[in-house]
């Protein structure tokens, strides 16, 4: 197992959920409901589950591209994300009704197609092509990343500065790619 992939996409799932929308979703479900476990496992399932579809289109397309070139589009990806997660904008309020198990799995999973997080994972998987390892540092990623969201929900849900957390996230992912792109 290589360790590095592993921990890269540990970190790299945690930056890019980090005030991102399914983390908000998840956060704002958890506020409004009693049944946490519940909330928890449908998130974090749903993001598995997109996590198999990226890495899956990652793999087939690290057969159509040249290597040289996914290092540099890899590189620029993570400083567009962070580009664009500097934009992002506001979860709606509506979000919060929606509270049963298989309504919160839908809503994230379909909230995640397209998403920085299924952009990052396939980079990951074009570059690195370590299935285990990617998936199992996404897993662990969102693991932590949901049970964070749940818990502060309980705890702080009308103190914390999502904008805030999006700036640090989004300046720290264009960090990763402007490091993508000089080492690669």
């Amino acid at each position: 197992m290589s360790y590095n992939v592993f921990i890269l996409t540990f970190i790299t799932i945690l930056l890019a959920e980090l005030g991102d929308k399914t983390q908000i979703i998840t956060f704002l479900c958890s506020t409004q409901t009693k049944k946490h476990f519940f909330t928890f496992i449908s998130s974090t399932l749903a993001l598995a589950s997109s996590t198999l579809i990226s890495m899956f289109l990652g793999g087939i397309l690290r057969y159509c591209i040249p290597i040289d070139i996914i290092n540099i589009l890899g590189g620029l990806i993570f400083i567009f994300i962070g580009l664009f997660s500097l934009r992002r904008e506001k979860v709606e309020d509506g979000i919060k009704k929606l509270l049963s198990p298989l309504s919160i799995f839908m809503l994230i999973f379909i909230s995640e197609i397209g998403d920085k997080t299924q952009i990052a994972l396939i980079t990951l998987m074009l570059k690195y092509y370590n299935f285990w390892e990617i998936f199992c540092g996404a897993t662990l990623g969102f693991i932590l990343i949901n049970g964070l969201a749940v818990i502060i929900s309980r705890k702080t849900a009308d103190k914390i500065s999502t904008k805030r957390i999006n700036i640090i996230s989004s300046l720290i992912f264009i960090g990763i790619g402007i490091v993508m792109l000089i080492y690669y």
